[in-house]
Formats: C-alpha cells, sequence, structure tokens
C-alpha cells in the first residue's frame, strides 16, 4: 500500500512538473488522474518550475536583465510558500510526495 502510493505520488509529481506552463501560467492537470490536487499545490508546482527555469538559464550578458527579473519574479516567496504548503497538508502523502521534489533555494 505505501508502495503503491509513493509510486502514485511519484506519477503525479513527475506529470505536474512535465505540466506546468511557461510564465507561471495556469496548470492543466490530466482528466484520467484518480486524486484532486489542491489548487494551490498545482500553483506552487506551475510558479517554482518557472522559477527553476528561469534560474537555470545560462548567465548571458544579452539577457541578464530580463533573466534577473523573471527570477525576483517567479521566485520571490517560493521557500515561505513551501514551508506553508509543507505544513498545511501534513497527512496528505501525495502533496507530500509532490512537494518533496522542492528544496528551499535561500532567496
Amino acid at each position: 500500500m505505501v508502495k503503491a502510493a509513493r509510486r502514485k505520488s511519484l506519477w503525479l509529481g513527475i506529470a505536474l512538473l512535465g505540466l506546468s506552463c511557461a510564465e507561471g501560467g495556469p496548470l492543466h492537470l490530466p482528466d484520467t488522474r484518480e486524486t484532486t490536487i489542491p489548487a494551490d499545490v498545482a500553483q506552487f508546482v506551475s510558479r517554482r518550475n518557472t522559477c527553476d527555469r528561469w534560474r537555470g538559464m545560462q548567465d548571458d550578458p544579452a539577457t541578464r536583465e530580463m533573466r534577473e527579473v523573471r527570477v525576483a519574479q517567479h521566485c520571490a516567496g517560493s521557500d515561505a510558500q513551501l514551508s506553508r504548503l509543507q505544513a498545511k497538508y501534513p497527512a496528505n502523502t501525495e502533496v507530500q510526495g509532490i512537494l518533496s521534489f522542492y528544496e528551499p533555494i535561500g532567496e
């Protein structure tokens, strides 16, 4: 049972990682999933994935200013939001499994 729940959480986490939209757009989850991910968790995943994408870009002098603006826009408050969501859903193993993919970024 625990392995199945962990496998399900892993699948959902991977699905959420792959489905997040650029620039913090809405996250569209497949209709076939068996569980409902809270909207605040889905929004965090979308925003944080965008943050991580901008943080991971090479430091190109031509796009440095835009990159810094986007990192500030999408990463601000990420650590606090991650902590709040972990505390808000302590008994939800699926949410905890999804959130376990993220570490504080030290912002």
